[in-house]
């Protein structure tokens, strides 16, 4: 590293005293400050950053400063790289620590300070995560959110202990991912009890992660095999409606339906001029072409009992012998009425069916674990989840003693257009107000309410005056007063939060708040 190489006009981006333009010293590289407790993670997350800007020498000490007096050029630049990870660290770490960050000289000897005093196995916290993971089920989360949460769990217990270097390191590992995949498998409901079994059953035993992909497949294809029993299902009982009692009953004799055997033309009916049952002698087809008349349409004699037939019925002679027609039109519509009658039910059950398959995309469901299982839904409830926290509508908090939070849910509803297509997919979150307690969590109810007759009266007098109208369709609109009192509400479904004893404290109000 000599002088003339370091001068930062001409310095390599790969070289660690380089600095970009966009490394400012009140930049805070890491999401989450150090606070004392989450020091394993934490730390981690620092390494990253510093990796990656190229600067991890100046904190684990490989990196030391260069003589001022024959390097000062040098020195210079070491000096500003170690003041600007200083700076970093300073903006790293919660305010009642940053006094002893700030009075350090190297940010080798800052790293070293924090981690002598947090790096200390922690007993009680390796106890509570042990505790979480023995415990902790699927429940009613689906099989991504458990295998997500546990292995959150897996993740932080490993920060605490050191990685093994021996030559029983491998067997160690694979130690590791059988007790990992038996705690997965111990977790799921008793409904995956089968794919459980079959991948007991294999050898050798698949690690976590593909016994987790084995779950989500039968998930998956759970899900295909009831949108589909559902569809038939629904299908069947619209159809079932339509048709009414029509095609219930069944002949014993030719064992076709629409009538009973009291009612078989085949036994009711016999023709004498050509032996043959079925018909009548009137109605014979072979006799009426013999005496040169013309045919009758067959379709005008189905079953059951059509307008055509009794437009045949009432042009009958009185002798009964001959066939006398009706005018042109009136046959083309007995022919017409015969022929819808005839295929009604073949076309309304094309068209019922198509309906029913359409009806159970539209379902708006009634509870979490029902909407989370499509996406549209999911994506819903994080446009809705990112609204509020954008419009600072809660702060994650620790629960203080004697508090009991409110619960919450949400409300699905789904916005058409005019000609009925589908808009979008509204997930609204509503506080559960009812749980509230007066003079405690609330003073007075207010709730001000937009009334359609004045709707009406405003749109009445921008006609008469000739005003030019706009409609304002909002996404989210927040209608929320600031909150006086305290009130703290249980985390939304869908939320992620760090901690399980972290609780919203609401700073504005929400949907059925009183």
């Amino acid at each position: 590293m000599g002088d003339g190489s370091s001068k930062a006009g001409n310095m390599d981006p790969s070289h660690p005293y380089y600095v970009h333009h966009s490394d400012q010293p009140g930049h805070m590289l890491v999401p989450v400050k150090l606070n004392g407790a989450n020091y394993q993670s934490w730390s981690k997350a620092m390494i990253h950053a510093l990796t990656a800007k190229n600067k991890l020498g100046f904190i684990d000490g490989s990196l030391q400063a260069p003589s001022q007096k024959e390097k000062p050029t040098e020195f210079a630049l070491w000096n500003q790289c170690n003041s600007l990870i200083l700076s970093w660290l300073t903006h790293s770490v919660e305010t009642d620590m940053a006094e002893g960050v700030i009075h350090a000289k190297t940010a080798h000897q800052v790293w070293s300070d924090l981690k002598d005093q947090f790096s200390q196995k922690n007993a009680p916290a390796i106890f509570q995560i042990q505790k979480s993971i023995a415990t902790i089920s699927q429940g009613s989360m689906s099989v991504a959110s458990y295998y997500i949460k546990l292995k959150a769990l897996w993740d932080e217990l490993e920060n605490y202990r050191d990685p093994y270097t021996c030559n029983h390191a491998k067997a160690h590992q694979e130690q590791l991912q059988e007790d990992r995949l038996m705690q997965f498998l111990m977790g799921l409901n008793e409904s995956y009890k089968g794919v459980r079994s079959n991948i007991l059953m294999m050898t050798p035993l698949p690690n976590v992660r593909q016994a987790y992909s084995l779950v989500i497949q039968e998930q998956t294809q759970r899900q295909l095999s009831s949108e589909l029993t559902e569809n038939f299902t629904i299908a069947a009982n619209v159809q079932s409606k339509a048709s009414g009692i029509k095609n219930t009953k069944t002949c014993d004799h030719c064992n076709r339906s629409g009538h009973t055997i009291e009612e078989c033309r085949t036994l009711k009916y016999y023709c004498k001029f050509c032996d043959k049952n079925g018909h009548t002698e009137d109605r014979c087809r072979r006799k009426n072409n013999k005496a040169g008349l013309p045919q009758q349409n067959r379709a005008s004699r189905s079953k059951p009992q059509s307008a055509a037939n009794m437009a045949e019925n009432s042009n009958m002679n009185d002798d009964n012998s001959l066939m006398s027609f009706s005018p042109e039109y009136l046959q083309k519509l007995a022919k017409a009425l015969s022929t819808m009658n005839q295929n009604s039910s073949s076309g309304n059950n094309d068209i019922f069916a198509n309906a029913a398959a359409s009806i159970t995309s539209q379902i708006e469901p009634t509870t979490y674990s029902q909407a989370v299982q499509f996406p549209h839904w999911q994506a819903a409830m994080d446009a809705e989840l990112q609204a509020l926290q954008r419009n600072n509508t809660w702060s994650l908090v620790s629960l203080p003693a004697g508090h009991k939070p409110i619960g919450c849910r949400w409300v699905y509803k789904i916005k058409y257009h005019s000609d009925g297509t589908i808009e979008r997919y509204k997930a609204r979150l509503v506080a559960k107000g009812y749980t509230q307690i007066a003079g405690l969590d609330y003073k007075e109810t207010f709730s001000p309410t937009a009334k359609l007759t004045t709707l009406r009266c405003l749109l009445t007098i921008a006609a008469a005056r000739n005003w030019f109208t706009l409609q304002l369709d909002v996404q989210n609109a927040f209608l929320h007063g600031n909150l006086q009192e305290i009130v703290y509400m249980e985390p939304p479904p869908g939320l992620r939060r760090q901690g399980e004893n972290m609780v919203c404290r609401l700073n504005k109000s929400l949907y059925g708040l009183k």
